[in-house]
């Protein structure tokens, strides 16, 4: 299993909004991702310059501020480890 670490400073995206429903809003960073398994797609055709594509599944990890109101919604987060 290879492991990927994507530096904050450089993660397109790294402060996400996730919607829990009409209206509720929660923000989280992530704060590296797990490449569980990649394997050729499109059965490995070439296209192009571009050349061949990966179908990735991968798991992604994160945090989020407990204290930040947005994250009422989310139960028992006061509940959850804290980071170190």
């Amino acid at each position: 299993m290879r492991r990927t670490r994507i530096p904050n400073s450089r993660a397109p995206g790294s402060v996400l909004g996730a919607k829990w429903g009409p209206g509720v809003e929660v923000t989280a960073r992530v704060t590296h991702f797990e490449v569980v398994r990649t394997e050729p797609a499109f059965g490995g055709q070439q296209f192009g310059n571009v050349g061949a594509y990966e179908r990735v599944w991968a798991r992604a990890y994160g945090v989020l501020d407990p204290a930040d109101p947005k994250n009422a919604i989310i139960q028992d987060l006061n509940l959850a480890p804290r980071a170190p």
